[in-house]
């Protein structure tokens, strides 16, 4: 919101003015995501809360532009097409010192409504998706490892083929493991920031054993 007020303010709402400060802001925040890729999941349970709050802010930075770039673009649009043609889906054109703060209320309006509604009709919770998400991983796990141990038989007995030639014995076993390792590697980030925002989770029916899931 206070973005939006800076970028479109201190040109007084000229648009060659507004994009570049527009664009200014999304340097900031998208240059931050990609300097730090690994900031945007949340830490593991061992990063220091200083840490923590770094990689929340980034997060914050991502919705910020997000939220920035929709109330500029607005506007824009309002300069452009008119306030007629503006408002002829039923919505009305609010200047920026009042389109702003509706937005930031809707935006927090919608996370308390969701947060609500990961607790009624039934608690779905970071830890439920990390236990859904570990019961799948070490299913995975396994046929990792029922591939594994087949393409060292098949090289042991010498009948695993070219792995580079498609439709051979190794060639299939390879993309097959390749397949699964994949799948492993996206079901650990998963369970990694599940299990980071697990202890910012509401407590129904006691302590998430977050301690006992990471181990």
């Amino acid at each position: 919101m206070v973005a939006s007020y800076v970028i479109w303010y201190i040109v007084v709402g000229n648009a060659a003015g507004v994009l570049v400060f527009l664009w200014i802001w999304m340097l900031i925040g998208f240059y931050a995501l990609l300097k730090f890729p690994k900031f945007v999941v949340v830490g593991k349970s061992h990063t220091t809360s200083f840490l923590q709050r770094q990689r929340l802010t980034f997060c914050s930075a991502l919705l910020s532009v997000v939220s920035t770039v929709l109330i500029i673009g607005y506007e824009l649009q309002v300069q452009v097409l008119g306030v007629a043609a503006s408002e002829s889906n039923g919505q009305p054109a609010y200047p920026t010192y009042l389109l702003a703060p509706y937005r930031l209320a809707t935006v927090a309006g919608g996370l308390f409504v969701a947060w609500i509604w990961t607790i009624f009709p039934y608690p779905v919770s970071e830890g439920s998706e990390l236990r859904r998400d570990l019961g799948a991983s070490l299913y995975m796990l396994a046929n990792f490892s029922s591939l594994v141990h087949e393409i060292v038989q098949s090289r042991v007995r010498g009948v695993e083929g070219d792995i580079r030639k498609k439709g051979t014995h190794a060639y299939n076993l390879e993309k097959a493991r390749l397949t699964v390792f994949g799948k492993l590697l996206l079901l650990l980030n998963d369970m990694r920031t599940n299990s980071a925002f697990s202890r910012f989770q509401v407590r129904v029916g006691g302590r998430f054993p977050k301690d006992e899931y990471e181990g």
